[in-house]
């Protein structure tokens, strides 16, 4: 007798006391701090093996604050460790094919900073976990207007352009391709390096840009990019890293690279590299 596999469902409960949430900030990066939580509170409760899995997100007006809460009621975060949460390449998750860096409530945490907000953390083993992001409120949106210094903006000839980007991380590369596709890009995605090489070999498969992990299982950056240049030597590489050491910045000087970006991505670095490397 095989029993059916249980259906694991999540349901998002959306509450906001207004409709009057103005703070100061970049659009891409808030929605990168968003999916993360949301990711991260998604995996804590298939980690627990809830089936009826709740996220809740609120919003609401405190003064001169917006304060935005993210409530799940997955696995929770042991109290020893709960100080160490938002530290770069810690993680509670177990190491898998799809999980694992620590990365993501880290870049949650760097751009909660960079908005001159602050988060906290609350939870407990076994009945889930609350982040408390609270921003500085936004009062005259029409003056910062006029303060905002102009965005770059990506060059016309690189609108539409498709990347393969390859990370070895489903919840970041799912991340890393809307953040892309928000600047205008065209996103093919891949898992590791041999799935990006056989995507290359297909025929007829229109590539223009490569985004590429350093730290990958099965085939690292390096023998990656060794690969991609066997097939097309003048393809622009852009290796994506965390941290960047001296085998990457050699890479860019002998010119196997054409840039190295760093994790997390920042919109206004991305554009800039890449209209400074790449010419269509």
């Amino acid at each position: 007798i095989v029993e059916p596999a249980l259906k694991f469902e999540t349901e998002i409960v959306k509450t906001f006391d207004s409709s009057d949430f103005l703070i100061k900030g970049d659009r891409n990066s808030l929605i990168q701090l968003i999916m993360n939580l949301l990711i991260n509170a998604k995996d804590a409760i298939e980690e627990a093996g809830v089936i009826s899995g709740i996220i809740e997100v609120s919003l609401k007006n405190e003064n001169n604050s917006i304060i935005m809460e993210i409530r799940d009621n997955g696995s929770g975060i042991p109290e020893d460790t709960i100080d160490k949460i938002f530290e770069p390449f810690f993680t509670t998750k177990h190491k898998d094919a799809n999980r694992g860096t620590g990365l993501g409530l880290s870049i949650a945490f760097n751009i909660v900073k960079s908005h001159k907000g602050f988060i906290n953390i609350k939870s407990e083993i076994g009945k889930g976990t609350t982040f408390t992001i609270k921003f500085p409120k936004s009062e005259n949106i029409a003056a910062e207007k006029r303060e905002k210094v102009k965005s770059p903006q990506l060059k016309k000839q690189l609108q539409n352009k498709t990347v393969l980007l390859i990370e070895d991380e489903e919840n970041i590369i799912d991340i890393e391709a809307l953040f892309l596709e928000s600047l205008g890009l065209k996103v093919i995605k891949a898992l590791n390096g041999e799935e990006a090489v056989k995507i290359l070999q297909k025929e007829n498969m229109q590539i223009d840009l490569v985004f590429v992990d350093w730290e990958m299982p099965v085939m690292n950056g390096e023998k990656t990019i060794e690969k991609i240049k066997e097939i097309n030597a003048n393809l622009p590489i852009f290796i994506v890293s965390g941290a960047i050491n001296e085998k990457i910045s050699d890479m860019k000087i002998k010119g196997a690279v054409v840039n190295i970006i760093k994790k997390p991505f920042n919109k206004d670095k991305i554009i800039e590299k890449l209209n400074q490397t790449v010419n269509f």
